[in-house]
């Protein structure tokens, strides 16, 4: 098997050259030897064998793309039907054994999961099919109509990874292919979403508990350990966080005492790279993968609580996808379309985790009181950093009942209290580990 990416622009890391292009309908012609197969992007418009013992393919795409790939080899597919594409997933004939054919129809029915997921919470996309095909590379890659998954991926030894990481790249067929950033400062509307995408969806398919893991691993900066070895995000279930050997290293510092998340603001995007970092791709990777996700994760926690519920956060993304189809968008139009949607100002939500760095250091202390034979909770905070956001305070009472509400911190400081339905047995502040700060 071979494949190749198809580039349409030559891109500076401290000047990217993206604010000028939206992209081009693209046509590619292969020839290969007979019986060899050509997948790519798009559509395909022709198949026509050869006098001379090969075949050409011609794929197509009317819609306009930045970039795009193809393989080519030997294949075996297999394929179904779901929310009007047609889904393939293709492994080479040579790698051919029982376990990679469980793995195929895992995977094939793992993208349909996500698909009828997604399209339900950002709406439908506009193509005919979508295909998976193996790449060598250690990595994935969401291409319009076409992923690229590591092989790594299609073993099955227990771990969801595997899961995460084809739902973050289907995810990149709304984020990133079908509405994508403006410029290298909204990179991380397609990273950061397709980041956030695969959470929630993995908070569906396989619960809270296990979401809540992946949050630590990230906070954690990805060092996890098991029996005595270090592991990687890799193995999320089945390594636990590492506990930090100084009890002063806060959550979210590496064992030098940086925090890899402050390597710059999110609206920096590809600059990030540049030399004004220490330890430049590993400050992207925490700036717009993992912060970006933390972002939208608050968002979507504030947004359960205002008026319109998260009815109102994903009817803003869907009319997103429908409104700016094929375009570019900037990060203040997109929160200023959620903002119209949720009916909430975003403004300083934005101002302060777009444009801000550093993790705010925050304590919550949460009581259970009574009076006149009635329950509530009364919560106070305070936090470092003048930024806007809500901590999530879930009750449990003995009859097992489960109660959510939201402490929003404004001006370095919070104060909340809610009536319960009985004497609290139990309060747990951030439940799910969704806010990006650490906890005095």
């Amino acid at each position: 098997q071979g494949d190749g990416y198809l580039y349409m622009w030559d891109e500076d890391l401290w000047y990217p050259h993206l604010e000028d292009w939206d992209g081009a309908a693209y046509k590619i012609t292969a020839t290969v030897p007979r019986e060899n197969e050509v997948i790519a992007v798009g559509d395909l418009k022709n198949h026509a064998t050869n006098p001379d013992s090969t075949e050409t393919y011609v794929w197509e795409s009317e819609l306009p793309i930045k970039l795009a790939t193809f393989v080519f080899g030997k294949f075996i597919h297999k394929k179904m039907d779901a929310e009007g594409l047609s889904l393939d997933v293709a492994l080479p004939k040579g790698v051919r054994s029982n376990l990679l054919t469980q793995a195929q129809d895992y995977t094939l029915n793992e993208l349909k999961n996500n698909m009828i997921f997604y399209s339900k919470a950002f709406g439908p996309l506009p193509y005919s099919n979508l295909k998976v095909a193996v790449t060598p590379y250690s990595h994935g890659r969401g291409f319009p109509t076409m992923l690229l998954i590591t092989d790594a991926a299609f073993f099955r030894y227990g771990s969801t990874w595997p899961d995460q990481l084809m739902a973050h790249e289907v995810a990149h067929q709304w984020w990133g292919n079908l509405v994508d950033g403006l410029s290298y400062r909204d990179l991380w509307l397609s990273e950061g979403m397709a980041e956030f995408a695969s959470m929630t969806y993995m908070n569906l398919r396989f619960g809270e508990d296990k979401v809540k893991l992946y949050h630590e691993n990230m906070l954690l900066g990805g060092t996890l350990l098991k029996e005595s070895s270090l592991g990687s995000t890799l193995e999320a279930d089945e390594f636990r966080p590492v506990p930090p050997a100084d009890p002063a290293r806060p959550l979210g510092m590496n064992v030098d005492m940086r925090v890899p998340f402050d390597e710059g603001p999110i609206c920096m995007g590809r600059r990030l790279y540049s030399t004004m970092t220490t330890r430049p791709s590993e400050g992207y990777n925490y700036v717009i993968y993992t912060k970006g996700n933390f972002v939208f994760q608050m968002l979507l926690t504030l947004s359960k609580f205002t008026r319109e519920g998260n009815t109102g956060f994903y009817r803003g993304l869907q009319s997103i996808c429908v409104k700016y189809k094929g375009q570019r968008i900037s990060t203040p139009l997109f929160f200023r379309e959620l903002q119209d949607s949720m009916k909430v100002p975003l403004s300083s939500f934005l101002k302060s985790w777009y444009e801000g760095t550093g993790i705010p250091k925050v304590e919550i202390k949460a009581t259970p009181v009574e009076r006149d034979g009635k329950f509530f909770v009364t919560a106070e905070g305070k936090t470092d950093m003048d930024f806007f956001f809500g901590v999530p305070v879930r009750v449990t009472t003995p009859d097992k009942k489960k109660y959510d509400y939201v402490l929003v911190f404004q001006n370095k400081a919070a104060k909340g209290e809610w009536p319960v339905a009985g004497k609290p047995k139990d309060i747990d502040v951030d439940p799910m580990r969704v806010v990006f700060c650490t906890y005095g």
